[in-house]
């Protein structure tokens, strides 16, 4: 439902990030900032850091950082319009939401809420089934006591007991005043006809499935007959319960997973539950069903790193190694753990007790690539099978959206098959080209630039991308590939690459922090760095649409500041803000050296704030020299693979002098002495 601007517009003007964030962590002082230890990660030495100036946090372990709304959302997982209200409460600002809704939504909002407390009734229904009964206690109770799960693990995760009765709930949820539409709709009945309504659970042990705020959204059932099929039972999807959205025990672990910074996944309700009691509670299910990118943005909410627990059968093992995908398109760090074969998590944990499982989980881990590597390899000495296996992890490799993992997994793939990284760097570069020609494409119909702009950026953005792609050595052919193969072969164009990135970082830090000041010449720091980088693309999709924010606030004339930019930005970009806010904590000395010691000291630093006039054109010239520097390389790249034809190589080469004049210009205004390169 939607929250009129000017409410949120209120919420974020009442909001003091010092009083928000001290509500949940205890603030120390220093300077102008507090400093606390992080409250989403485990630290002995304090790096979160809250600014009031600025009305931001940043952990400077962890990476976490955002405004008040976004802390709220991280520490108490709650939706952004959640956060809103959370806060217009603290600071008794209402949320006139009811006057927003049409009738349509409020009898949704009204339908999911009744669902809701229909399911709730019911999990408080077979818990006292479970024991408060003779039937509960004798049946239920027993197969709970078998599988080893004490009294207080059945009252942390709610387990109960359905009566082998076809009607046991839909009566007493009847008789307390609930309408059978919502007990059909919540999937507890089912309707045969008009006359004919039953127990969907019924002689099974109950496990309810709870969201992550805690509410009972739907129930898992166990059958305890040899003869009742199916075994496991689940609720049908309703408007509460999306399976693709949820994964089991999320709840009771989410803090847990953040504490330990790693998720472990595994396949059944009983896997979780045995765990947890062992002590090793960072642990969620996907119900035996195939992960889902809603379930993967879920655990991205509370950690980076997913271990997958797998049993020890290698047939299944393959086909599961193909279910990993998704977690790492979504960029996620992925490690296994195989139990020993005839074990799943639960019977291991049964056997072997908390400790020694945990000692086996952390010595048994195994990285993507050795664990990918070792499920699909059944006879390491069969050429076919080892290049069948090398294709399929080149494949996972380059799903990984960050170019440096990528990097680091295609040699540790080297080292593990004996192989020549050049050959894996050409297959993974293979399937990159494919998806990154693909994102571009998307990337520009989104955007809402005009044809000619889009058309002549296509091809720039086209190139620079290329940056993410490791370089496809070729044999040397005559002698003017000699002479460009050694350029190459250098790394120059590699690092090249990296500069490129660092100065736009660099770019775009400082028009985030200055842009709103003025330079001595009374024009604006955003108008001069946008005139002056116009030309050169972005690689970076987020500073891109910084850029646009900029631009936009340029084109309607409105004032820029920090506090406009973080609550202008989308969502989903105000993490990025805030860390290009906040980077000059860890870049810059200066920062963390008070006024009263450098007063005291003697001490002259120049804060580069002081020296905007030097700083700004300097780190600008560095961006569009190492940015002339790439064409220049992709200039050579082109002479590389053209033939042999006089004409061509010469209107590559006065493209090459041209790029190359442009570069010694460039670097000329900076005083960096450029040696030629001899063709």
């Amino acid at each position: 439902m939607s929250i009129p601007s000017h409410i949120i517009d209120q919420i974020r003007d009442s909001c003091h990030i010092e009083e928000v964030v001290g509500d949940f962590v205890t603030l120390k002082k220093q300077g102008a900032s507090f400093k606390a230890c992080c409250p989403f990660h485990q630290e002995k030495t304090p790096s979160f850091v809250v600014t009031p100036s600025k009305g931001i946090f940043k952990c400077f372990g962890c990476g976490k950082g955002g405004d008040s709304i976004t802390f709220v959302m991280e520490h108490e997982s709650m939706s952004y319009p959640e956060a809103l209200r959370f806060l217009g409460g603290k600071y008794s600002i209402e949320i006139p939401e009811e006057n927003e809704k049409s009738n349509e939504q409020k009898e949704e909002q009204r339908h999911k809420e009744s669902l809701l407390i229909v399911l709730a009734f019911a999990q408080k229904f077979y818990r006292e089934n479970l024991i408060n009964t003779d039937e509960g206690k004798a049946i239920g109770g027993s197969y709970f006591k078998e599988r080893g799960f004490i009294q207080k693990t059945q009252e942390k995760f709610e387990l109960g007991y359905a009566f082998d009765e076809w009607d046991s709930v839909l009566k007493a949820a009847t008789e307390k005043g609930y309408s059978k539409e919502y007990l059909e709709d919540t999937g507890l009945i089912i309707k045969k006809n008009e006359d004919k309504q039953y127990d969907r659970f019924r002689g099974r042990v109950m496990f309810p499935i709870h969201n992550v705020s805690g509410r009972t959204i739907g129930f898992g059932a166990r059958a305890l007959k040899k003869d009742q099929q199916p075994k496991y039972l689940n609720s049908p999807e309703t408007e509460v319960y999306q399976k693709s959205h949820i994964l089991y025990g999320i709840f009771q672990a989410k803090n847990p997973i953040r504490k330990e910074e790693n998720c472990y996944l595994v396949e059944g309700y009983t896997d979780v539950i045995a765990l947890h009691q062992a002590g090793i509670e960072n642990v969620v299910a996907s119900s035996g069903t195939s992960l889902t990118e809603g379930q993967i943005n879920l655990l991205k909410r509370f950690t980076d790193r997913v271990t997958l627990l797998f049993d020890g059968d290698k047939a299944g093992l393959k086909a599961a190694i193909r279910g990993i995908d998704i977690i790492l398109e979504q960029g996620l760090d992925v490690q296994a753990v195989v139990l020993p074969e005839g074990h799943d998590p639960d019977t291991f944990v049964t056997e072997q007790g908390g400790e020694k499982t945990k000692n086996y989980l952390q010595s048994k881990v195994k990285g993507f690539v050795q664990f990918t590597y070792d499920a699909l390899t059944f006879d390491v000495d069969n050429p076919i099978e080892r290049a069948e296996t090398l294709g399929e992890v080149c494949r996972k490799i380059a799903l990984i959206p960050q170019e440096f993992k990528r990097a680091f997994l295609s040699k540790e793939l080297a080292y593990i098959m004996d192989a020549d990284e050049k050959n894996i760097i050409t297959e993974v570069n293979k399937h990159l080209y494919r998806k990154y020609e693909t994102q571009i494409k998307n990337y520009h119909s989104n955007k809402k630039y005009d044809e000619d702009k889009v058309n002549n950026n296509n091809s720039k953005m086209r190139e620079l991308n290329r940056v993410n792609f490791f370089l496809p050595f070729e044999s040397v052919r005559n002698d003017i590939d000699t002479q460009i193969e050694t350029i190459l072969s250098e790394n120059k164009e590699v690092n090249s690459r990296v500069a490129f990135r660092l100065y736009e970082d660099e770019v775009i830090r400082l028009l985030v922090n200055y842009g709103y000041l003025t330079t001595n010449e009374g024009m604006y720091i955003c108008d001069y760095i946008l005139e002056e980088i116009n030309e050169i693309p972005t690689i970076n999709p987020n500073y891109s649409q910084i850029r646009i924010l900029f631009e936009n606030a340029r084109l309607l004339n409105k004032k820029i500041s920090k506090n406009w930019l973080i609550s202008t930005c989308p969502q989903d970009l105000k993490g990025v803000v805030v860390d290009l806010l906040t980077k000059s904590y860890k870049n810059h000395k200066e920062d963390r050296v008070s006024v009263e010691w450098k007063k005291r000291m003697g001490i002259i630093l120049l804060h580069e704030s002081e020296q905007l006039d030097k700083v700004i054109p300097h780190t600008i010239l560095n961006l569009k020299r190492v940015y002339s520097k790439g064409l220049l390389y992709e200039n050579l790249r082109e002479i590389k693979r053209s033939s042999q034809k006089i004409q061509e190589i010469e209107k590559l080469l006065n493209i090459y002098q041209g790029l190359k004049t442009q570069e010694i210009e460039i670097s000329n205004e900076l005083g960096i002495v450029i040696q030629g390169y001899s063709l």
